[in-house]
């Protein structure tokens, strides 16, 4: 059950994400994708957005270029 939850909830952070990435409201695509990106390394979609994402989000001293990559 509890993993039921959390395939569930992986799936709706998904769609938010690339939704948030697609409207370039990329602070909630990171937000959003974090979470997936770490859980399904095989998602590609996934991954592209959230790097891309991320590299677009600033942070202090340049942080979010290194962790685009």
């Amino acid at each position: 059950y509890r993993q039921h939850q959390r395939t569930v909830a992986l799936d709706q952070s998904r769609l938010l994400g690339i939704g948030a990435f697609d409207r370039a409201d990329y602070p909630a695509a990171v937000e959003a994708l974090r979470d997936v990106v770490m859980s399904r390394p095989d998602d590609l979609d996934a991954a592209y957005a959230y790097a891309a994402a991320r590299y677009a989000t600033p942070a202090p001293d340049n942080r979010h270029i290194a962790e685009a990559r």
